[in-house]
């Protein structure tokens, strides 16, 4: 009896079970489907607007002409403008959403040398009447100490990374020498290629990285010689440009005897 009962109360938990899965739908498909595609959708945008501020750092470091003294702020955010453009075209022929930078703050800090201190990117896309905002915000420090490197001088650089409140401990980072020739600037390797794809990756749990890079002596005798080093974040929108002589500049000699 106690078995006859317990599969008639099973039996009747199924049959109630399938009366909802049939009846439910038509009341809950359609709202349940309309929130996971939007939270979808808040996704796919910040991932693109992260993923254009790590490639425009590495863009503007390949095209800075730090020769010529330009703003390395007003560079990377005329690079994140167009990188953005051509991701929101392509987003917008695939799913039919409309993409605009609406507010963007970059500062460059000079001390010893010049780096990307702070960068703020807000974006807002439209599909009909829903709207989405996304933003990233990422602030750097970063130093440069000359030393003595193996065979060569060279420059150790230490670069400290964060999204928001949230420290960076996986960056890739590439850096080149820049150099004036009569009219010309050159541009030579150094580490990695200016590219995430061909940069080198380094984790770090204190979020404490160092980069060093030994300079020829040919370049490092050249007065107009430039070290410019990228550091960004893996798919977290963060990151920095470091401009730096590829010399210790020379300290200027106190007064006395």
């Amino acid at each position: 009896m106690r078995g006859q009962a317990a599969i008639a109360v099973a039996a009747a938990i199924l049959l109630t079970t399938l009366i909802l899965l049939v009846a439910l739908p038509k009341r809950t498909l359609g709202p349940e489907i309309f929130i996971e595609d939007d939270v979808i959708e808040k996704r796919e945008i910040e991932h693109m607007l992260r993923n254009t501020i790590e490639e425009a750092i590495y863009a503007t470091a390949l095209d800075y002409d730090a020769i010529k003294g330009e703003d390395l702020a007003k560079a990377l955010n005329k690079s994140i403008e167009l990188f953005f453009l051509q991701k929101a075209a392509e987003y917008a022929m695939i799913r039919g959403v409309r993409c605009e930078i609406t507010k963007t703050y970059i500062s460059s800090k000079t001390s010893d040398v010049i780096y990307i201190n702070e960068t703020y990117v807000e974006v807002s896309c439209w599909k009909g009447k829903t709207r989405q905002v996304a933003f990233v915000h990422s602030t750097a420090k970063a130093t440069v100490e000359y030393k003595h490197l193996g065979l060569f001088n060279g420059i150790k650089a230490k670069v400290s990374l964060k999204r928001d409140d949230t420290p960076i401990t996986l960056i890739n980072y590439a850096a080149v020498f820049q150099t004036k020739e009569k009219s010309d600037t050159k541009v030579y390797p150094a580490l990695g290629g200016l590219s995430p794809r061909d940069a080198i990756w380094y984790f770090n749990i204190t979020n404490n990285h160092e980069i060093k890079i030994g300079v020829p002596p040919e370049l490092a005798d050249n007065p107009s010689c430039k070290v410019i080093i990228v550091a960004t974040s893996v798919g977290e929108g963060a990151g920095t440009i470091i401009v730096a002589n590829c010399k210790a500049p020379i300290q200027p000699q106190s007064g006395g005897q």
